[in-house]
């Protein structure tokens, strides 16, 4: 799976990235800005987004908000990781096109069942069979 990995701590960055390669094969980008998660997501548009929800430039709910403007990444996934013990309010999480909260450290074994149950839910929402993007 293609991910983009939205995080401003450089060691938790460098961690996450080695995990999701090594031990669970995905091909992973790192951004630790917003700007740059929104430049490296319009170049390389992913499956999947892990996003930390404090950014230093800006917050991110709002880069969610960007994100989901783009028609490019209408298939991709949504997931806010939040180090600080809430995991958001579902009404703003849905406003931004959030699909998912997780608590930092995330299992990360839980990314591909996530993607199969988007696809799931997309496909009984289409009336198709097998993968479809998540729908927005």
């Amino acid at each position: 799976m293609k991910i983009l990995l939205v995080e401003d701590h450089p060691g938790l960055a460098k961690i996450s990235c080695d995990l999701l390669r090594e031990r669970y094969c995905h091909e992973v980008e790192h951004a630790a800005t917003g700007a740059r998660a929104f430049a490296a997501a319009m170049k390389n548009p992913p499956d999947l987004i892990l996003l930390d929800l404090s950014l230093p430039d800006m917050h991110g709910y709002r880069l969610a908000e960007k994100l989901r403007a783009q028609p490019c990444l209408d298939g991709t996934l949504i997931v806010a990781l939040t180090g600080h013990g809430i995991t958001g309010t579902p009404a703003l999480s849905k406003a931004a096109g959030i699909d998912a909260h997780y608590r930092k450290p995330m299992d990360f074994s839980e990314l591909t069942k996530l993607r199969e149950d988007a696809s799931r839910t997309a496909a009984a929402q289409t009336g198709e069979g097998g993968p479809s993007p998540f729908p927005r």
